[in-house]
Formats: C-alpha cells, structure tokens, sequence
C-alpha cells in the first residue's frame, strides 16, 4: 500500500513549516510570571534559556534605542539638521542585517529546540557589537 499525499497538502505543511522557522524567537512572547536566574545558564532548559534570551534581547535593544537617541540629539545639535532621520534610516537598515544574519545561522536547525537559542545568541552578540560601536560614536562626537 503507498501513501500518496495531495500536492496541496505538501504545498501547505511547506509554508507553515518556512513561516514559523523564520519567526525570530525574539517575536514570540511569553510571561513566565516568575522571575528567572539567567546566570547560570547550565541548569536552564530550552524554554528558560530562550526566555533569558528574549530577555536579554529586549534590555540590550533598550539600551541601544537610548543610546540612538542619545546619538541623534548629538547630531542635530551639529550640522546634521534630520540627525534623528539618518539614525532611523541607519538603525532600520541594521534591524534587517541581523534578521537576516540571525536567520541566516539559525536555519541549519530550523525546526529543531536549539534554533531559538543560536538564533537568541546572534541577535544579542549582534546588538551588543551596535551598542557599543554607538557609544563609542558618541564618546568621539563629545569629544569634538
């Protein structure tokens, strides 16, 4: 006996398997409600290690917006009259590289546990290096 499957059904279950796989798991949210010790990361499973991302995530991107506005100010300010136009332009272009670089190392595992996890990893490593190219733009801007 052969199992035959309708195109139609192969055509769906594709789409919905490529449309959750590129879902950053920074978009998905949850609340855990309890507060989470993501120190020590040894004794965390999958879903605590993905929420400490998301976590760390949204507190590295909140410090990187501040330091972005910090940035435009100091750019208006100076000769540069849109300064909050070009950082948002710039900030924008940046948000697509690490969707696309995070995807990019991420997909090897798509639809496996670990795929939040190096996907997580990727976003903060790439929103830190923001961070602190940033801050270190407006230290020389000050300087000046």
């Amino acid at each position: 006996m052969s199992l035959l499957v309708p195109a139609a059904v192969l055509v769906i279950s594709v789409v919905i398997m490529s449309s959750t796989a590129s879902t950053p798991p920074s978009a998905i949210r949850h609340n855990s409600g309890a507060s989470r010790n993501c120190q020590n990361s040894a004794n965390l499973n999958d879903y605590q290690m993905n929420m400490c991302l998301i976590a760390q995530v949204d507190s590295t991107r909140s410090l990187l917006n501040t330091a972005l506005g910090h940035e435009a100010a100091v750019l208006q300010s100076g000769s540069i009259r849109n300064g909050q136009q070009v950082v948002h332009a710039a900030e924008s272009a940046y948000e697509h590289y690490v969707r696309a670089e995070c995807l990019a190392e991420a997909n090897p595992y798509s639809g496996g546990t670990i795929y939040p996890i190096i996907f997580g990893n990727c976003e903060v490593s790439l929103l830190q290096e923001r961070l602190s190219l940033v801050n270190q733009q407006l230290k020389a801007s000050l300087a000046n």
